[in-house]
């Protein structure tokens, strides 16, 4: 074996060793397995994913407004939407319509996922509101989220990267066909932000 050669070997088992993506995902269909191996590369030897179990026994209402994304774009389109929506003032109008003390855990401006926790459509509606009691405003809607056990992760985009590969498999649990959650706190709260995930136990 010449030194070339050992050197690509040497790198493919390190490829090999640092890369849980693609078996992990091969039930997808289309472009869409594509996409996520590349966007959810994961390497061994990374810290367990800290979380924490959840328990919500009643109806989540949120009144907002929803906007569908292409799932493809689904991270940068999301951030745009966000972005827009301090610009032109959406923001504000769901702080004021929130609550002004904190009635649960699950608080602060929401982004739904589309229908359900495993996203396998091409795409998806990002419903972005808040929790409240008061009147609707004719632009807004509401929707209704029925589901008693969640498991939350600091740091959305990192619960984005690892959920599906890393956590999922070993975790004990399966999806809920019920939309993840992201959530955004108030400034000074710790963390910043969360993803409640839907899971049922196996």
């Amino acid at each position: 074996m010449d030194q070339a050669t050992a050197t690509l070997d040497t790198k493919s088992e390190k490829l090999i060793q640092e890369t849980q993506v693609h078996v992990s995902f091969l039930f997808f269909e289309g472009n869409f397995s594509i996409i996520i191996e590349v966007i959810f590369e994961i390497k061994k030897g990374e810290p367990k994913m800290e979380y924490r179990m959840e328990t919500i026994d009643f109806d989540i209402k949120i009144i907002g407004k929803g906007i569908v994304v292409q799932t493809a774009e689904s991270f940068k389109t999301i951030s745009t939407i966000w972005e827009n929506a301090e610009k032109d003032g959406y923001l504000q109008q769901l702080i004021n319509l929130s609550w002004k003390e904190r009635k649960c855990t699950l608080e602060g401006i929401l982004g739904v996922c589309g229908n359900e926790a495993a996203i396998k459509e091409g795409e998806f509606t990002y419903f972005m509101g808040v929790r409240s009691d008061g009147e609707v405003p004719s632009e807004l809607g509401i929707i209704h989220i029925s589901h008693n056990l969640w498991a939350v992760f600091p740091n959305v985009s990192n619960a984005w990267e690892r959920l599906y590969i890393d956590w999922l498999p070993n975790s004990g649990y399966e999806l809920a066909k019920i939309p993840c959650i992201e959530c955004y706190y108030p400034p000074n709260h710790e963390p910043s932000n969360e993803l409640w995930v839907p899971v049922i136990v196996k």
